[in-house]
């Protein structure tokens, strides 16, 4: 009974960051992509510009716009590190699948077990249109384009 509770609940958030992926996917893409070119062009004004004020206006350009960009890397992070974490249900229910005395069991239990060991291995992760995942390494490619770009230019 026990374990029936916990693949129920990690059904349910399997599902619920499907829909999530499903739903947003777009406007997370657009929105990612946005903030992208956004401060790309925003550290090309800063290093183009000779005057003060200029470099200044871009530099307080930039800062709202890679804080947005982080918050939503940040809250897939968050998501990707909870589903790997023993806090979490993923590592629980396939750690309570594989303590369970199957050996003795229906061939349906242990075919259902398989399927749950399979869902259990699953890392939840937001990703709009499965293009990439949204977390701190998106940010880390974004910033190496950047630096990239900016040796181009120099």
């Amino acid at each position: 009974m026990y374990l029936r509770q916990i693949v129920r609940h990690h059904q349910t958030i399997i599902r619920t960051v499907k829909m999530l992926n499903d739903s947003l996917t777009w406007n997370i893409l657009i929105f990612n992509q946005v903030c992208c070119v956004q401060f790309c062009l925003s550290l090309y004004g800063f290093f183009e510009r000779e005057d003060m004020s200029s470099k200044i206006k871009y530099l307080l350009l930039m800062i709202p716009v890679f804080w947005c960009f982080t918050l939503f890397c940040w809250y897939g992070q968050q998501l990707t590190n909870a589903a790997i974490s023993k806090e979490y249900d993923t590592a629980y229910v396939h750690e309570i699948s594989c303590d369970c005395s199957w050996t003795n069991k229906p061939k349906w239990f242990q075919k259902n077990l398989c399927i749950v060991l399979l869902f259990s291995k699953h890392i939840l992760q937001i990703m709009p249109l499965r293009l990439y995942a949204l977390n701190f390494k998106n940010i880390m490619t974004v910033s190496i384009i950047i630096l990239f770009v900016q040796q181009l230019f120099d």
